[in-house]
């Protein structure tokens, strides 16, 4: 089992209450027991703010949930481990330090994940690589109560520019055999969020 991570999740609120919950988050998990790295980031349309929290462990700390200091702001808890951490082979530095965050979530069930795992790392992800934007990928299974825009399956993309997304890689990637035989199924509907990551204060 890989590292844990924590992501809290905030909505329903304005924007500048919405990024404060996510900083009030980020300080207090900042000085849990083995906590390595933490995180703020913004959907790039609005309307939802997240923070991480990676533990050196897989058994990490208690959660804890935040005050949001507004109580119409709504927050939910997940947690997930990693399963992978793939990174292009030119590229030094953390990936993590990127602007832009691209979060795909799927609904899989436990009998497909293995399945949905294998296409990621022998194929999906070596393609989308092979875009010089597109510098890492890293795959979570997260817990079965995390909130749908997660998934089971999280695999969260690290991109030096957004026209990653747009570019004839990414295109490729989601042309090929294996995955059209993955569409078929019924839990393949993706939840696609692109979010900015904001500076530390």
């Amino acid at each position: 089992m890989g590292k844990l991570i924590v992501i809290a999740s905030f909505t329903n609120g304005s924007q500048d209450e919405l990024d404060m919950a996510a900083r009030n988050f980020v300080e207090i998990y900042s000085n849990l027991p083995g906590i390595e790295r933490t995180g703020r980031y913004r959907r790039i349309n609005g309307g939802l703010s997240i923070a991480l929290a990676e533990f050196s462990k897989a058994d990490g700390a208690e959660l804890h949930v935040p005050d949001s200091g507004k109580s119409e702001v709504q927050c939910e808890i997940s947690k997930g481990y990693e399963e992978n951490f793939i990174k292009r082979g030119d590229v030094y530095g953390d990936p993590r330090d990127l602007p832009i965050l691209y979060s795909v979530g799927f609904p899989v069930p436990d009998e497909h994940v293995s399945d949905l795992a294998s296409w990621y790392d022998k194929e999906h992800t070596i393609i989308l690589h092979g875009c010089s934007q597109w510098i890492s990928t890293r795959r979570f299974i997260m817990d079965e109560s995390s909130p749908s825009i997660f998934g089971r399956h999280l695999a969260l993309h690290y991109l030096s520019d957004i026209q990653a997304l747009r570019s004839p890689e990414r295109e490729a990637a989601r042309k090929t055999a294996w995955r059209d035989r993955l569409a078929t199924m019924p839990w393949f509907t993706g939840v696609y969020t692109v979010f900015l990551q904001e500076l530390p204060d």
